[in-house]
């Protein structure tokens, strides 16, 4: 049987081409004194870079791809070889690069020693373009492709349509384009052309970086989801670069740790369109952070990540799979970096650097995926109504992973796993903040932190002759002075002395000169002082926050008055550690200075206070604050509550722990999974208040009785009343000895009885639901559930109303919800159960029907107004009806609440309000 002809697929690779000339230095004489030397050893190494190499590797990508009996692929390309140029010829665009030999990384204890780029030397630009030697893609333009992919390094190509290839010409002649743009994007007569003849094929690709440079605001490594959605309002609102949003697809690359993708939906009403922005990122690194562990610099990331893109495009032209695309994209990335440009060994013959195509193409078909994903939630969305604070826009990767169903944890599993397993378990996914000993994985906490880092790197790299300014406020205990001196001792290369001062035992403006000297002598012996000011908004000569008048002129000119001599103080970290404010914001009582006259007079007071002590002159004179969150719930502090508290304190429990009792561990030297019991885990995650901070978490562990024991047990705590030094003893106690409503049996056990109160309750009444007459047993899945659920609420709503469980002790009276109280619990209760029954898919309806999943009873516990309406979750809204729930119904939700005490006996706890203690 004849055999059939295989199908062709065209792949077309142009644009601007380089010329690169690598320096290669592979030995330098000690004694050479930067005269000529003999033994010293450089090559100049020509290499075809710019649309040539890319050709070359793409060339390379279709010979591993065409196994395919069905299919085979046919490359135009740019061809150039170093017979054919020298660095005199100025028809073609130099690059100068110097190379140097490099460990392949810090951390291998066998060396392996790679070329990678010791510096970017520049361009040397052509005086002119000669279409038919440097652009000339083949004698025979096909005119029509599958592929056109486009290398636009803005130095020229963009601009002569003469030498564009044929097939993009023609909009029906090409498939798909991908454009691998640099600054300035979206420019120039080819864009516009794409745009107009085939932007719904076409794929952007471009830098972070290259963005930056085209009139934008993105943030630099603050956090990853500040980047993502900075880059998402840009990329749909920023007139500059707006024009990307017209192409089928945009991926900008965040170098070696991640990556973002921007692509339409378009929903099958063809109405709600829409964009997508997935954010690719490594937990462990932020934006150009991954390569310090790979000393020395690389070219041709970006063609690593084009070759993924072809790759894909290749494997499915309808549907290519572009998350894969990025994800080995970012894998070749690292290869070509780990790799470099060969290996060089040491003594041995110079070997020419070369990009590594094998290796990077071997990435590249791996199927690696290094990143996490996030999809980013848009910062500027159309919404008629604003979005309760509930559901802020503030947004966090944290909150997302949390919240989602497909077996991830949420926030309170995920603070266990931290604790009792380590950060790897607890923390895999999300965006973690490292700064020396100090681990975050608080949005807020790792922009603070962040940002003070860079002030304090770009200072030590160009320092000013006077001090930097920066603030830092939190709680008591909250780690102030251990964050910020974490974060000092996480810049690369830096040589700091941190001391600390405390002006609340100061006694006089003579004692802050004796300490300005002591800065001084610091500055002077070659280190940069890192000075807390401890605090520093304490009162001194009878004024609230009395020493910032002094402070004044040392911050501002960098000098000090003592006597009749004027002393200057030289380069330092000046950090001034709040005591008496947990916020900048609480602090800084006269931001708004348009509205004092409106104030009320207490704060109007306030406000006048701060101003006489020059408090609004100090605030002018700092380059930056940070707000430390510490162990307690900061509620009115973050957009949308704290809801991070736990895993914060989760955090901060492990690493005292490990410090503190490591014998607790699996591995006792403080590794391994931690062996405490459930009741005191969950004390020390959820106990309202550490009274001190984290010396309060500290304190508690010190205080328990832990010497030769293998696991931190109940029996180990101490008493309440040595416990209230640091919390509250009877509400730690409490949370130690709750029910473990995960456990199945006793959480079955309560589910019947709450099931059995709901058959009472509707005993009788014409129109009861079948599943009331039924035993529990004889329930569906879907109403075990909901029992389930009521069951498991219950802890959430005694804590909103103050109240704890407590082991009930014979004697002890069934506990009765007041009045109030009883109503607010059924009015929870009845909420809960709304968004139980709309989430299962019921609606309302005049009458119940299983089939339809309808049911009367979908409505609030009262009509709620047009804007209590608009607060609500969009799919409840949709699925109630707004009018006050009958009476008889709101007693069923009563009955539930006045059925919890007896619950409770059942396992054998009571309830104690809090409010009266």
């Amino acid at each position: 049987m004849a055999r059939l002809p295989r199908s062709k697929k065209v792949i077309v690779v142009s644009g601007d081409v380089t010329a690169d000339w690598n320096i290669a230095r592979l030995i330098k004489g000690k004694d050479s004194g930067g005269a000529w030397n003999a033994s010293d050893t450089t090559r100049v190494c020509f290499q075809a870079g710019g649309a040539a190499m890319l050709g070359n590797v793409i060339e390379a990508l279709t010979s591993k791809l065409d196994t395919n009996d069905d299919i085979r692929y046919g490359v135009h390309r740019i061809h150039l070889s170093e017979d054919k140029i020298s660095h005199r010829d100025n028809r073609y665009h130099h690059s100068y690069s110097m190379w140097a030999v490099y460990p392949q990384d810090k951390k291998s204890e066998a060396q392996k020693s790679v070329w990678r780029v010791q510096e970017f030397l520049g361009l040397d630009i052509a005086d002119q373009y000669d279409a038919e030697s440097a652009y000339q893609s083949d004698p025979k333009d096909p005119g029509k492709a599958n592929l056109v992919v486009i290398d636009d390094a803005a130095l020229g190509f963009r601009d002569k349509p003469e030498i564009w290839p044929k097939s993009i010409k023609t909009p029906a002649n090409c498939d798909w384009i991908i454009m691998k743009m640099a600054s300035p994007v979206a420019q120039g007569p080819l864009w516009d052309h794409i745009m107009e003849s085939c932007g719904d094929r076409t794929i952007a690709l471009m830098t972070v970086n290259d963005l930056r440079r085209s009139e934008t605001h993105i943030s630099r490594v603050l956090s990853w989801e500040k980047t993502a959605q900075d880059l998402f309002w840009e990329l749909l609102h920023n007139p500059v670069i707006n024009g990307l949003s017209r192409c089928k697809h945009v991926i900008v690359s965040l170098g070696t740790s991640g990556a973002m993708l921007l692509s339409p939906v378009l929903p099958k009403n063809k109405k709600d369109f829409k964009w997508e922005c997935t954010l690719y990122y490594d937990p462990r690194f932020s934006e150009s952070t991954w390569e310090r562990d790979y000393p020395g610099g690389m070219i041709g990331y970006m063609t690593c990540l084009t070759a993924a893109i072809v790759r894909q495009l290749l494997i499915d032209n309808n549907k290519p799979d572009l998350d894969m695309a990025i994800q080995t994209g970012i894998h070749a990335m690292r290869c070509l970096h780990i790799h470099g440009f060969g290996a060089q060994s040491p003594g041995g013959p110079l070997n020419q650097p070369d990009f590594p195509i094998a290796a990077v193409l071997d990435a590249t078909f791996s199927d690696q995926q290094p990143l996490s994903v996030a999809v980013v939630r848009n910062p500027l969305p159309l919404r008629e109504t604003p979005l309760p604070e509930a559901e802020s826009e503030y947004w966090t990767i944290l909150d997302d992973i949390s919240s989602s169903s497909g077996g991830k944890l949420s926030l309170g599993d995920r603070a266990r796993v931290i604790v009792e397993q380590g950060h790897d378990a607890g923390l895999k996914d999300l965006p973690l903040g490292q700064f020396g000993a100090l681990s975050t994985v608080d949005r807020n906490e790792i922009e603070s932190f962040r940002s003070i880092q860079a002030l304090m790197a770009e200072y030590y790299a160009r320092p000013k002759g006077k001090p930097l300014n920066i603030a830092v406020f939190g709680p008591p205990g909250s780690g102030k002075s251990f964050g910020v001196k974490q974060v000092a001792k996480s810049i690369p290369g830096a040589a700091i002395q941190d001391c600390t001062f405390n002006l609340s035992q100061f006694n006089s403006p003579q004692d802050l000169n004796d300490a300005l000297h002591q800065v001084r002598d610091i500055a002077l012996s070659g280190k940069m002082p890192l000075v807390f000011w401890d605090e520093f908004d304490t009162k001194f000569e009878g004024q609230n926050n009395g020493w910032l008048r002094y402070f004044l002129a040392p911050m501002q000119d960098g000098q000090f008055q003592d006597g009749q001599i004027t002393h200057h103080i030289g380069n330092a970290i000046f950090v001034f550690a709040g005591g008496t404010c947990a916020t900048f914001e609480e602090f800084d009582k006269y931001v708004d200075r348009e509205a004092i006259d409106a104030l009320e007079e207490p704060k109007k007071t306030e406000v006048k206070v701060f101003k006489e002590v020059k408090g609004p002159d100090f605030v002018s004179r700092l380059q930056g604050f940070v707000n430390i969150m510490g162990p307690n719930q900061l509620n009115g502090v973050i957009p949308g509550g704290d809801k991070h508290f736990a895993i914060r304190r989760a955090i901060v429990l492990r690493n005292l722990i490990q410090s503190n009792a490591p014998c607790l561990f699996e591995d006792t030297s403080g590794k391994g999974k931690l062996h405490i019991d459930s009741g005191v885990l969950r004390a020390f995650l959820y106990v309202s208040k550490y009274k001190h901070g984290v010396r309060s978490m500290e304190a508690i562990i010190n205080m328990s009785s832990l010497t030769g024991r293998s696991s931190f047990e109940r029996s180990s705590l101490p008493p309440e009343a040595q416990l209230n030094l640091h919390v509250n003893g009877r509400e730690f106690l409490s949370l130690v000895q709750q029910p473990d409503l995960n456990d199945p049996v006793l959480l079955n056990k309560l589910a019947e009885a709450n099931h059995k109160v709901y058959t009472v309750a509707l005993k009788g009444k014409p129109g009861a639901p079948a599943a009331a007459g039924l035993p529990y047993s004889a329930l569906s899945t879907h109403l075990k559930q909901q029992n389930i659920d009521s069951v498991r609420d219950i802890p959430n709503k005694l804590s909103k109303i103050g109240h704890i469980m407590i082991s009930a002790r014979s004697g002890d009276p069934l506990y009765t919800f007041p009045g109030p109280y009883l109503e607010m619990l059924s009015e929870m209760e009845h909420e809960r159960y709304l968004a139980a029954k709309v989430e299962a898919g019921w609606k309302y309806g005049p009458k119940r029907s299983d089939k339809n999943k309808t049911n009367p009873c979908l409505k609030p516990w009262r009509k709620l107004s047009d804007k209590e309406l608009n607060e609500l979750p969009p799919k409840i809204a949709a699925a109630i009806k707004n009018e006050d729930l009958p009476e008889d119904e709101k007693e069923k939700d009563r009955e539930i609440i006045r059925a919890i005490p007896g619950l409770l006996s059942m396992a054998g706890y009571t309830i104690v309000d809090m409010n009266k203690e």
